[in-house]
Order: C-alpha cells, then structure tokens, then sequence
C-alpha cells in the first residue's frame, strides 16, 4: 500500500521552515504549523503582514507528481487568472519546485500564496452558495481541461477509478449495516460505473473539492475566494470531479438529493453535462461517501494521533450515504436531470 498514507510525515519545525525559506527563497517570515494529511505544511508570515504557504511533501510522494501539480497551478494561472487558485512562488534563480535535504530525507517543496477567506465548513450554508460551488468548480475544470503537458500515472487511494483496489479496506468499517452498505455501493461501482467512466474524456481535476478545501468571502458567504490543497490532484473524467463536489453538499434536505444536485446544477449551468455524465452521477456521489468512510476509518486506524483530523467528515459522509441509499437509481437520474434542466 501507498507509503503516503501508510507512513507517518517526519515532523517538520517551525525553525527548520523558517530556515528554509530565508536560505531558498530570501524572505524571513514566522511559521505556523498548518494541519494535513500527509504533509507537513506551514503558513509563512513577514514583518510586513504578507503570507505564504510552504508545503513540505511526504518523502513517499514521487518529485514527478508534485511537478504535475504545480504545473497545473502555473497553466491555471495563464489560462484563467481570475481563478481563486494559490500561485506558485519561484525561487531567485525561476524554480517551481525545491528538492531539499529535511533531516536527511529528501522531499519536494514548494512555495504558494496564502489566500484568504474562511473556511467552507464554517461559514453558513445555503442554495447560492451551493450553486456557486459548481460554478466555480465548472471554471477550474475548464481550465485544467485544457493542460498542454503530460499527464502521469498517478497511483492515488482517493482517485475513484481505482476504487475497486481498495476493497479490502471495508474490513475496517466495523458496523455490519454500514459495512453492507459499503459494499454493495463497491459492487455497484465496479459493474456499472467504471466501464462507463472509462470511456469518457480523461483530464487533471482537483479531486477534492470538500469544505475544508474551499474558502468563502467572510463578507458574503455565497462567494467562493480560495480553492486550497490540489495534492489529490487526479487524471480522471470532469464528472468525477463534480460527484465529489457534491458528495460534500449532501446535507439532510427534503429530498437526499436536493443538496447535492443544487450544486450539480451550479457546474451545468456553467458548462454542459452530457446525459451520460448526468446518470454516472447518481451512482459516483454515494460511491465518493463510500470511499471516503472506508479509507477514513483505515487511515484512522493506522495513525491515531492524526485520528481528529482524518475522520473529521466521517459523520456528514456516513449520513449522506444513508440517506442516498434510499434512493432508487431511476428516480436519482430523474433528480438530477431535472435540477439540471431548470439550470
């Protein structure tokens, strides 16, 4: 299994980032530890109120996949500057990436901006909101859409095209309920989902689009100022990228889709969805939940002093999927193309 989320990060102090960002990049700021799942990461704060963001990589990540990722932040900041995405900080002599020495380890690091905003998860929760991060997400697809380079093969447990590997970690899901419906969401997944999603358009998506990776304007809750943390950047199909999305805007409404297709309806508008993209979804948003309670309580499980930060949506995931269960497949495409037709 992936030493990424086996292993433990090697802890990283807030002289040894203070140190590396005077002696790589020339800027003498104080740092705060900022919490991850498998990196280290430290907001960076001058004398004169600017901050930044260093990320420091777990050593199991391969340098060419943090590469890929910020070759991606640099299309996105050509293509579409309005996005609300970090901007990568070069080093004096034009590096994107630093591979450097962390007590004798080697590991890739970076330096981003630091946007601000409040996080998702804390600000209050309504129809526009919802509709605009679909909106927002359609705009970062576009952009990643049209990536010039290389894609990698990337070996990622949260990508769900690789979700039929991860089967065995269902054994972690201790309640027997829970634990079947787990698994009929894995079996529906591999028999239904996946030959369908192979044959659609492969492109990077950000494959992570929770509430603690998006920021909103303090101000006005309905704008989206930051998107945050493209480390589970993937190669996969648009759609895949929206079920995740709205997997996280389930939230025990009238109907368990309402939520959810509000912001499906916010990406539609935005960018067309094809009637196929449209069915994959009431399959892919309870399979996303699935994944993200069995990898939680496996990861929780192999790291108990990170245990808070790993499980901390467990509960809205383990809900939603309840509720999603309930309904039938036919009346879910429904949903969802209606809420997309009144886009």
């Amino acid at each position: 299994m992936d030493s990424r989320f086996t292993e433990a990060c090697p802890p990283v102090t807030e002289a040894q980032a203070e140190s590396f960002a005077q002696e790589a990049y020339g800027i003498a700021a104080v740092a705060r530890p900022l919490g991850s799942e498998r990196d280290a990461n430290f907001e960076l704060q001058t004398p004169a109120g600017a901050s930044y963001l260093l990320k420091i990589t777990h050593p199991g990540e391969a340098p060419e996949v943090t590469k890929f990722q910020t070759d991606c932040l640099l299309h996105l900041a050509d293509v579409d500057p309005t996005l609300p995405v970090p901007r990568v900080i070069l080093t004096p002599d034009g590096q994107s990436v630093v591979r450097a020495d962390w007590a004798g380890v080697a590991r890739t690091t970076r330096l981003l901006s630091f946007l601000p905003g409040m996080p998702l998860h804390l600000a209050e929760r309504e129809a526009a909101q919802r509709r605009r991060i679909g909106t927002t997400l359609a705009a970062l697809d576009r952009g990643l859409g049209s990536f010039p380079g290389a894609m990698p093969k990337l070996d990622l447990i949260w990508d769900m095209g690789q979700a039929v590997s991860l089967r065995p970690l269902i054994a972690h899901v201790a309640d027997p309920a829970e634990h079947a419906l787990i698994a009929e969401r894995f079996d529906i997944f591999e028999g239904r989902v996946l030959p369908a999603l192979a044959a659609l358009p492969q492109q990077p998506i950000h494959n992570d689009f929770n509430p603690h990776n998006l920021l909103v304007d303090p101000e006005d809750h309905r704008r989206i100022s930051g998107i945050i943390d493209f480390g589970d950047l993937a190669v996969a199909p648009r759609v895949q990228d929206l079920a995740v999305a709205a997997s996280y805007q389930v939230l025990g409404a009238a109907h368990p889709f309402e939520t959810a297709a509000e912001t499906v309806a916010g990406f539609h508008a935005e960018t067309q969805l094809s009637e196929p993209e449209i069915a994959l979804l009431a399959d892919l948003i309870p399979m996303r939940l699935a994944l993200a309670i069995t990898i939680s309580n496996w990861r929780a499980a192999l790291h108990p002093e990170n245990r808070d930060y790993i499980l901390r949506n467990v509960g809205n995931s383990r809900r939603g999927l309840v509720a999603l269960g309930g309904v039938g497949r036919a009346e879910a495409e429904d949903y969802l193309n209606a809420a997309c037709r009144g886009a």
